[in-house]
């Protein structure tokens, strides 16, 4: 009686090691990949969604009853659901063809194709499967409220619309606004011009001090208490020169005059000269030739994506790739490059960024952030603006 008990106990015991490797794994692994049937009135379709636990965002590929792909997309939802899409509509005449996932919460999407793009809802040329949806009430009116521009020393701030930090130098003082509000910190009596390699490291802002052409020190400013710390380089860095990118709190700085790139860590104030130069892309460390690196200016996060026969650099951020170029905003997903959605075509675009399923810019006076559905939001008004963008501001969390 005695062995069975036994027995059980150690078949019991290598049960619950198993399951909870298990779970383990399932906790700890990349992906989760889900397929499940979408049925709408006679049409049916196939949707395959992919959690990617990493960039906390779905990659959707919907396809028809023939097992056709429709539509292949990234969609920045921070939570995992079982299924995220409860219906599918199609328009399909007039020489346009449209679809509308809806999803099982309060968001929608509407692309139509043209001219090889996908068009997002709000600058789609077919309102009337839009407003179809609307009257229907499968789709909410979307409204973008007018918000309130505050008034904070020179910067007109519409506080309602600021989901992320937002740091703006103003030549003397350094301009940090979130959602608490603005703190402004001086750092200089004089007004500071060459701003051309200032750069946000998480929450350390970085100003390079140049003597004779040669940057000999940095200034690290704590955008959170307005702390500033100075750090002598080792080994001063030509003003001829370029941050490639960062990792965490490192900043990997190119000299073009040397060839040569420096890792700086901003945190413990460290300098090291690199034995060969490295480019962050796809979460991959690779060494790149210098003389590349100084001709074709590269940084990390690009891609290389070839598309209808045309080679182009995509700025990589989450499941998202971009382009910026002839007016236009392209978004490509990680994965099939099949869907390039046309975010954006317009003129006056000036120093543009992207953050995951987000996109800012300049235009006029006005620092916007548009959504990759195409919802815009006014941020900051600066008359500044009007006579110089460079650099002058950054997105941080």
């Amino acid at each position: 009686m005695k062995g069975k008990r036994k027995q059980l106990m150690i078949i019991l015991c290598f049960a619950l090691i198993c399951f909870g490797s298990y779970q383990i794994f399932i906790a700890t692994s990349t992906n989760v990949v889900r397929s499940y049937p979408v049925q709408t009135g006679e049409n049916k379709f196939r949707v395959v969604q992919d959690f990617d636990r990493k960039n906390k965002s779905y990659y959707i590929q919907i396809k028809d009853d023939n097992k056709e792909l429709l539509i292949a997309y990234p969609v920045n939802i921070r939570e995992r659901k079982r299924r995220i899409i409860s219906d599918i509509y199609i328009y399909d005449k007039n020489d346009m063809w449209c679809i509308a996932p809806i999803y099982n919460y309060d968001k929608e999407t509407i692309f139509c194709k043209k001219d090889d793009y996908l068009i997002p809802r709000d600058i789609s040329p077919n309102q009337e499967f839009t407003n179809d949806l609307i009257e229907q009430e499968i789709l909410n009116q979307r409204i973008v409220p007018d918000t309130k521009m505050n008034e904070f020393y020179k910067l007109g701030v519409y506080q309602e619309n600021i989901s992320r930090t937002i740091v703006i130098w103003d030549y003397r003082y350094l301009n940090v606004l979130n959602n608490n509000g603005l703190k402004r910190y001086k750092l200089s009596d004089d007004d500071i011009y060459n701003n051309r390699n200032n750069y946000l490291v998480n929450d350390i802002y970085v100003m390079p001090m140049i003597v004779r052409n040669r940057i000999t020190e940095l200034k690290l400013v704590n955008i959170n208490n307005g702390r500033v710390r100075n750090m002598e380089l080792r080994f001063p860095i030509s003003t001829d020169s370029f941050i490639m990118g960062r990792d965490n709190y490192k900043l990997y700085w190119f000299d073009k005059d040397a060839k040569v790139q420096y890792k700086i860590n901003v945190r413990n104030r460290s300098q090291v000269k690199q034995n060969e130069v490295m480019v962050l892309s796809d979460n991959e460390w690779k060494s790149v030739d210098s003389l590349k690196v100084r001709n074709d200016r590269i940084k990390f996060n690009q891609k290389s994506i070839k598309r209808l026969g045309e080679l182009n650099t995509y700025t990589r951020t989450g499941p998202f790739n971009y382009l910026h170029s002839n007016n236009k905003i392209i978004m490509v997903d990680n994965e099939t490059y099949q869907y390039p959605t046309l975010i954006l075509e317009e003129e006056g675009l000036r120093e543009v960024r992207f953050v995951r399923d987000e996109i800012y810019f300049i235009k006029g006076d006005t620092l916007y952030k548009q959504l990759w559905d195409g919802t815009r939001f006014p941020l900051v008004k600066w008359d500044e603006w009007n006579f110089n963008k460079n650099n002058i501001y950054f997105i941080g969390n």
